[in-house]
């Protein structure tokens, strides 16, 4: 579930524009408090900027000292192993986390060009930016169909 400020956005273009290129311009697309958190050879996702002080690693860096110094202590008195779930604590903010994310894809089309797709959750701001981009793009050529010879040949 998105924030209430978030609602769900899906558009879909074809363009001549190279996937990579397309990729590029929106990871650098400039909408304040909104960054690239993944990235690969045929996606993004776009998502408002990530806590700067508590972030995942350090969140898996506290759970892992923790379960360590659970586990040692449990050597000491074995009844304080019941203490080890309690090491996962630092992880539940991020269980409950609720950013919008923008997951756009680009890929070659089988006909010409390069299908451009976004689909998710985004903000107003991210929103009007996605769609200017995308309609800004230029087209894709599109492909004369082959013509179906119909010549019958000997019966």
């Amino acid at each position: 579930m998105a924030r209430p400020d978030a609602s769900s956005y899906a558009c879909s273009v074809r363009t001549s524009r190279p996937a990579s290129d397309v990729l590029d311009d929106l990871g650098r697309l400039g909408v304040e408090g909104i960054a690239p958190v993944e990235r690969s050879d045929t996606y993004l996702v776009l998502a408002p900027d990530a806590r700067q002080h508590f972030t995942t690693r350090r969140a898996v860096a506290l759970t892992a000292v923790l379960a360590v110094g659970v586990l040692i202590l449990a050597a000491w008195s074995l009844v304080l192993i019941i203490l080890l779930p309690l090491a996962v604590l630092p992880l539940a903010p991020f269980l409950f986390e609720e950013r919008p994310l923008l997951g756009v894809g680009a890929v070659p089309d089988v006909e010409s060009g390069v299908r451009v797709t976004a689909h998710g959750h985004a903000d107003e701001p991210l929103r009007r930016a996605i769609d200017g981009y995308l309609m800004a793009l230029p087209p894709a050529a599109v492909r004369e169909p082959e013509p179906v010879s119909s010549a019958a040949g000997p019966a």
